[in-house]
């Protein structure tokens, strides 16, 4: 389908669009709100329900995008596993 998804226990976190410059991440509700407000970010098609956002991968750096979607992981990974990372 030109993508490819990232899953933690089948629960998706992120999705990276071939050829298309951006990524998809569950970020959570209030971290969506703060980057909706950046050129860099955008809320998806969809409407982002479950807190997702599209970032345009060309306008972050690694470092941010690397950071970003350790809180997608984060997000849906059971209560135990993510307070270890």
């Amino acid at each position: 389908m030109g993508h490819i998804r990232f899953r933690l226990k089948g629960k998706l976190f992120a999705t990276l669009w071939s050829g298309a410059g951006f990524a998809t991440l569950k970020v959570g509700y209030d971290e969506q709100t703060m980057l909706a407000t950046s050129p860099n970010f955008s809320i998806p098609p969809n409407g982002g329900k479950g807190g997702w956002i599209m970032v345009k991968l060309a306008n972050v750096s690694e470092v941010e995008f690397l950071e970003l979607v350790w809180k997608a992981w984060r997000n849906v990974a059971p209560p135990r596993l993510g307070l270890q990372y």
